[in-house]
């Protein structure tokens, strides 16, 4: 359920009575929301190459800030990625 709050938040909806049942995207949120999906699968692609696939290492999570992600990363091997 966090993670669905900070995908609304980010994405502009109000949260705060917690995760909706359901929410209306209007066409434009949806174009935008292609934009930069595709945006972020094409960055994914151009990448690909560094990835260590032997042993692949992600860290996940859709409420990280800068410093957080900063923090995250310290620790890792190169060619981790934050999805």
């Amino acid at each position: 359920e966090m993670d669905m709050s900070a995908l609304l938040s980010q994405a502009g909806f109000p949260v705060e009575g917690g995760v909706p049942d359901s929410c209306t995207v209007s066409a434009s949120q949806w174009k935008e929301f292609c934009a930069q999906f595709h945006t972020v699968l094409t960055l994914l692609r151009q990448i690909a190459t560094v990835w260590n696939m032997e042993e692949p290492c992600v860290i996940s999570s859709f409420d990280m800030d800068r410093q957080g992600t900063v923090q995250a990363l310290a620790n890792e091997p190169p060619g981790t990625f934050i999805c």
